[in-house]
């Protein structure tokens, strides 16, 4: 697991693939965050960009230390879930 520093970024990518491995974008998907004081929050895919089939991006900016859990999701035939992350975040040394 990588380590970041509060107030750095990082871009999640999510990708969906359909059964047959085929980028595609889905009906309904959603990306959780989950912060380390556990404040989750959602956001529908139709609030990121989508650069090409499937793919999806959003800038996430860690405020607290701790570890953060990052959560895809669709409700359709696409992918149940598409994956989870953590990210560990510690406070700057400097």
């Amino acid at each position: 697991m990588a380590v970041h520093d509060v107030n750095e970024g990082v871009e999640l990518t999510l990708t969906f693939k359909d059964r047959d491995g085929v980028a595609r974008n889905p009906t309904v998907g959603e990306l959780k965050i989950v912060a380390p004081g556990g404040t989750t929050t959602t956001v529908a895919t139709s609030a990121m960009a989508n650069p090409s089939a499937g793919v999806f991006k959003r800038d996430l900016v860690f405020t607290e230390p701790g570890t953060w859990v990052v959560r895809a999701t669709c409700s359709d035939e696409v992918a149940p879930v598409v994956g989870e992350k953590e990210y560990f975040v510690r406070e700057p040394r400097f």
